[in-house]
């Protein structure tokens, strides 16, 4: 798939060959229909790095979407977080993109990511990125799906939360003695009395 695809997406978009558009659709149709998106992902993910002309990538995105969309989700989400990911941080930078139609297919996969795929790696991913470019993708998926502004709020707080309940236990408040002494673990912050 990662070697075939690539040339299918960089043949469909060939306006001179319409036979060849024809035979391109038609193997996309049977791929999309025989592999599920966590097999194809790295393939999408070749097939995106190796296109050049705008139209190309916007077939892959394209394509993505569908396949992201017909996705039912699990509660695993993703097999392979990693390539994800990396998905998304192709997709990061399309979505300044000057094509109109690339930018918005950008950032319609995202949120297709989100809404059908896994959206814990689509919030964790915006959180891993520069403040800037956080707040700008933050804006421009929020027009489409303000729901993931809640879910990013909620999903900092409880963030928060579990670092803060990890930093107020200490083990080194805790002092192992052996069984002799009749007890195993006190605290250097007690006060013993007598």
């Amino acid at each position: 798939m990662e070697r075939i695809l690539p040339h299918v997406f960089s043949r469909l978009i060939d306006p001179k060959e319409q036979n060849l558009q024809y035979r391109c659709s038609t193997t996309l149709e049977i791929v999309s229909k025989t592999y599920s998106i966590d097999c194809l992902l790295p393939a999408l993910l070749r097939a995106l790095d190796e296109q050049r002309s705008p139209k190309a990538k916007l077939a892959v995105i394209e394509f993505a979407i569908n396949s992201f969309n017909k996705h039912t989700m699990n509660a695993e989400g993703a097999a392979n977080i990693g390539i994800l990911k990396l998905w998304l941080a192709k997709l990061t930078p399309l979505v300044h993109d000057k094509n109109t139609k690339l930018k918005e297919s950008a950032i319609t996969c995202i949120i297709s990511v989100y809404t059908h795929f896994d959206s814990t790696v689509v919030l964790t991913f915006i959180m891993s990125l520069s403040v800037e470019e956080q707040n700008y993708l933050r804006r421009t998926i929020k027009q489409y799906t303000p729901r993931i502004e809640v879910e990013l709020i909620n999903y900092m707080q409880s963030k928060k939360e579990r670092q803060r309940s990890k930093s107020s236990y200490d083990p080194s408040d805790v002092v192992g003695t052996s069984s002799e002494d009749g007890y195993v673990g006190f605290s250097r912050k007690t006060q013993y009395l007598g």
